[in-house]
């Protein structure tokens, strides 16, 4: 897989950048020779803005951007065979390295050194090949071995060009290997709702349960009461966790007053740190969660400060940090976070949970980011209804309920033997939409008030797509959102539950619809099951005379749940019969005979 360097060098260019695509380009005319002109006595290549990259036959590269390379930057590359490295011949410096190898990691690569002088620039990066016997790719990562220990470098993978790409300027390692990430134990991480007491969630798959009830407050400070917060038990096989906020359910906006407290001011940054540490440690928590919104681009570099200082005091106790993230935006074809430095926290902290599994989403550019086993993928167990700007929960139960209403038939008394056809006709129904990619249906309809609502079903079925994707990339686990709140559909549980062992959830994708007609007595007579976008008409024939009830329910999944059932009731009229009149012929009336005195 070991390309010319002007085919590479221009595969390379496309996808990593501005900077660099200009460096290959420039690259790209240059005769082979010019690269001996560049090599220095000790083995080092001089890279400067005619030649910003330097190789290694053995399948690396180093680049960086032209106008960057102003301070004499060199590079010295070299390679131990995979086979020399693994038995441990290349010398005792790389003994310890082979003999520390976690037991996740599968050695994929030669072990590539890499010396520099001077100052790497920024824009520096590092270009692998894809080795033989690499699959699946979508698990390789890059990793470099710091003397005392294995540290995750990333790496973006662009399968086109069969690539593992890393931007690791001003900080280029010393070493690179490629991995093979090999599925761990994944961690579950569920949020409990206040005053619901902690309880393992999907079966006992659950490992942390998030505790919320606690914000940010002025000055560094911790508002709401601890104390209603539960706290571990003895045998407890989950950790508990507060999950810190500085925003609340109401849609309201973010406090970012007290945001910049801590961002902008030394003193108190330290003192919300102590306050977390004391809590955490203090009732005894596994770590704690920061849930942190509205983190500006101002603020980007004293909030990945914030969580490395916050996740160092944590883990000098043994506690964990797990700090969620919002989506990243698509911004003239480049990932933008705003605030938030994925990179930054994601070395910083023990999980990153992270909306990711939506259309569009690039999962390849996350794991360039976060350690796909720091990685958590969010999962909601909420339906979402979007009006007026604001944007509110709603059980399956809820968001179905639009979808059931069934148009009235022009008579519910019949006659026996007559058929009777009803459908399921609603606003929402008639602009009902299914995404084969996320497995999601949306519809929209308007209330009472005119307002137009935009409703988005989460089923486990879309749940299950994400679920899958964790598996495919083995990521370190999963953040479920909703599973443990009342109303959480089922089926939910199940599909947690079979991720956790490692299986691929099954789910069913498509809307159903049920009818059934009962008797007075509680006997089912008629039942129709179809799928929703195959009709939602029910025709019946009235049978015995009687009372009855014709039921319809919009089901997401078999065992899950569903919405509520909507009735007629429905009256089959007795035959009415014609009581047949006899007349007697009449009788002629007796002439009355004289008395004897007349």
């Amino acid at each position: 897989m070991v390309e010319t360097n002007a085919r590479n060098n221009l595969l390379i260019a496309v996808g990593i950048g501005l900077a660099v695509l200009l460096v290959l380009a420039l690259l790209a005319f240059l005769p082979p020779f010019r690269l001996l002109d560049r090599l220095q006595g000790s083995g080092y290549t001089a890279l400067d803005a005619d030649h910003p990259i330097a190789s290694h036959p053995d399948g690396i590269k180093i680049l960086a951007a032209p106008d960057q390379l102003t301070d004499g930057f060199s590079v010295k590359l070299s390679a131990v065979p995979q086979l020399e490295f693994l038995e441990g011949s290349a010398g005792d410096a790389l003994l310890r390295a082979a003999q520390s190898l976690p037991a996740n990691l599968l050695v994929k690569s030669p072990f590539y050194q890499i010396a520099v002088k001077g100052t790497p620039p920024d824009s520096t990066l590092i270009a692998v090949d894809i080795p033989n016997n690499a699959e699946p790719w979508e698990t390789l990562d890059l990793y470099t071995w710091t003397g005392t220990k294995w540290e995750w470098v990333g790496g973006r993978l662009d399968s086109d060009r069969e690539l593992l790409i890393a931007q690791v300027g001003p900080n280029v390692p010393s070493s690179i290997v490629v991995m093979q990430a090999a599925p761990i134990a994944a961690a579950i991480v569920a949020d409990l709702p206040p005053g619901q007491p902690p309880v393992q969630g999907a079966g006992g798959s659950v490992t942390h349960l998030l505790l919320q009830g606690l914000t940010l407050g002025p000055g560094g400070s911790i508002s709401g009461d601890p104390t209603r917060l539960p706290l571990p038990a003895a045998g407890d096989n989950f950790g508990l966790m507060p999950s810190l906020r500085n925003w609340s359910d109401d849609g309201s906006a973010p406090n970012q007053a007290a945001l910049s407290d801590i961002l902008t001011d030394p003193a108190m940054r330290q003192a919300h740190i102590a306050n977390i540490v004391a809590l955490v440690v203090g009732q005894g928590y596994a770590g704690v969660d920061l849930d942190y919104r509205g983190v500006t681009p101002e603020w980007r570099q004293a909030f990945s400060q914030f969580i490395a200082e916050l996740a160092d005091a944590l883990h000098d106790q043994s506690k964990l940090l797990s700090v969620a993230v919002p989506a990243p935006a698509l911004v003239e074809g480049a990932w933008n976070t705003g605030g938030y430095d994925w990179y930054a926290l994601g070395r910083a902290a023990d999980y990153v949970r992270a909306p990711l599994g939506n259309p569009g989403d690039d999962i390849a550019w996350a794991l360039s980011q976060v350690s796909r086993y720091k990685l958590l993928p969010l999962v909601s167990a909420h339906s979402l209804d979007q009006v007026g700007g604001q944007t509110r929960f709603l059980t399956l139960e809820q968001a179905l309920a639009p979808l059931n209403q069934i148009t009235s038939p022009p008579t519910t008394t019949l006659a026996p033997g007559e058929r009777l056809r009803v459908e399921l006709n609603s606003e929402a129904l008639q602009t009902l939409q299914f995404n084969a990619e996320n497995q999601r249906y949306t519809y929209t309809y308007r209330d009472d008030s005119g307002a137009e609502h935009r409703v988005t079903l989460v089923t486990s079925a879309s749940v299950a797509k994400t679920l899958d994707m964790a598996l495919r990339y083995h990521l370190g686990g999963i953040a479920v959102i909703g599973m443990m709140a009342p109303g959480a559909d089922p089926a939910l549980t199940t599909a947690v539950q079979q991720f956790a062992t490692q299986t691929a959830p099954t789910a069913a994708s498509a809307l159903r619809v049920i009818w059934t007609v009962e008797s007075a007595d509680g006997s089912q007579v008629a039942r129709q099951e179809n799928l929703l976008d195959e009709g939602h008409s029910f025709e019946w024939t009235a049978q015995e005379p009687g009372d009855y009830t014709l039921q319809a329910l919009v089901a997401a999944s078999t065992g899950g749940a569903n919405s509520q059932p909507v009735s007629l009731t429905l009256t089959v009229a007795a035959p009415v019969t014609e009581t047949a009149v006899v007349e007697l012929p009449a009788q002629a009336t007796p002439t009355p005979e004289p008395s004897p005195d007349q």
